[in-house]
């Protein structure tokens, strides 16, 4: 009875461990959720600008979006999965030849940002950025 008994949890033991080994493998952790926010240097609305997302955990997926008049849009069905992410901005050439002088925005929030954001399963969901140039 004894041996049924150790051998019923050491079998309970091996299931919960796979179930937690392929759980991180899939990057399973909840549903993607969609976000959405504004984007403004010195107060004005960021244009010309492409907005990511990089996961501080490894093996989720880099997200993003263009930011159009200083708003961005992520849809569920290209959107973040919960956890932590760094927020990086990446300059867009203009696509057109605008007589609109370009507002470049500073270096720092590329590539090694001090921007981020924590999704949660249950939101808030929308993640406002207000840039400045002066350090």
């Amino acid at each position: 009875m004894e041996d049924r008994l150790r051998s019923s949890r050491q079998g309970s033991v091996v299931a919960a461990a796979w179930a937690i080994l392929i759980a991180g493998i899939c990057g399973c952790g909840g549903s993607p959720q969609a976000i959405s926010g504004r984007v403004t240097l010195d107060g004005q609305p960021l244009s010309e600008t492409a907005i990511q997302f990089i996961p501080k955990k490894p093996g989720v997926r880099k997200t993003s979006c263009e930011v159009q008049n200083g708003a961005y849009q992520l849809p569920q069905e290209n959107g973040l999965l919960p956890g932590e992410y760094r927020v990086d901005l990446v300059d867009l050439p203009p696509l057109s030849h605008s007589t609109t002088p370009r507002r470049p925005f500073p270096a720092r929030y590329t590539d090694t940002s001090p921007l981020s954001i924590t999704v949660e399963p249950q939101g808030p969901r929308t993640f406002d950025f207000a840039l400045t140039s002066e350090p």
